[in-house]
């Protein structure tokens, strides 16, 4: 990331946008590394355990890499370290956040915990490995005491996207942990965060109008409304082909058609 963000100095970019879209996280020391690029000071999230809280702070650089316009694209793909990354940035005012509703709300700790091994060199019997299981352990929180779990982040510019009906998301599993708040952390933010909810106002704005993203809003909403309509599939009636005729030509259709690349 920061080789990327100095090459994108050179070329004299106004500003960066991280694609975060379909990410499903990762390590927390990346997004340590990544936060210390675009704000100076101050912890990224905090988790917590069992019987103690954990403070994840930035990775501080001699000074920030790029300190112009950031905006941050997320979906119901991005998850976990990638929450946790765009969360902050948004609790800073450091970035403008663009996306699907919500991102995916994976807010809890994992550890892999060996399960042992089996076997004995002196009888000449092989070691056979039990595997691991994944354990939850703690949970994630932004700064704020805010959780991502479940509710995921909501960005400043709201996109419409497929994945608003046919991607699983963490709040559709029966044994999801609940959602709750711990105490915020001190934190400063932004110089310029003043400036964020003018800037997303305007590109909500903009979003609302343009007519290629209201074709996949409209098409998105008829998938939802009738993702649970059976229709009987009768090709031996006039009646039953004009039928299903019908109801495959409407909104997938002019999804499709947006989509098609021109020619």
């Amino acid at each position: 990331m920061k080789r990327a963000v100095e090459q994108l100095k050179k070329e004299n970019v106004e500003g960066i946008m991280i694609d975060l879209r379909n990410n499903g996280g990762g390590s927390m020391l990346e997004v340590q590394f990544m936060g210390g690029l675009f704000i100076p000071k101050g912890m990224v999230s905090q988790g917590r355990m069992k019987d103690s809280l954990q403070l994840v702070d930035m990775y501080k650089y001699r000074q920030v890499l790029w300190d112009g316009p950031l905006a941050v694209l997320i979906n119901e793909g991005s998850a976990s370290a990638s929450e946790m990354f765009s969360g902050a940035m948004q609790d800073y005012g450091r970035a403008v956040i663009v996306g699907s509703p919500a991102s995916y709300g994976k807010g809890t700790i994992q550890e892999f915990q060996p399960m042992g091994r089996i076997g004995n060199k002196e009888l000449g019997t092989p070691g056979v490995s039990y595997g691991s299981i994944n354990v939850t352990t703690g949970r994630f929180y932004r700064v704020t005491g805010v959780p991502t779990q479940v509710q995921g982040v909501r960005p400043d510019v709201v996109l419409p996207g497929k994945g608003a009906w046919n991607i699983l998301r963490e709040n559709q599993y029966s044994s999801a942990l609940r959602p709750d708040t711990i105490a915020a952390l001190p934190f400063e933010r932004w110089k310029d965060s003043g400036k964020i909810q003018t800037v997303a106002a305007k590109g909500q704005a903009r979003a609302t109008a343009d007519t290629a993203l209201t074709a996949i809003r409209e098409s998105v909403q008829w998938l939802i409304a009738h993702q649970k309509t059976r229709v009987r599939c009768d090709t031996k009636t006039s009646a039953g082909r004009k039928s299903s005729r019908r109801r495959t030509s409407t909104g997938p259709m002019r999804l499709l058609s947006f989509l098609k690349p021109s020619v």
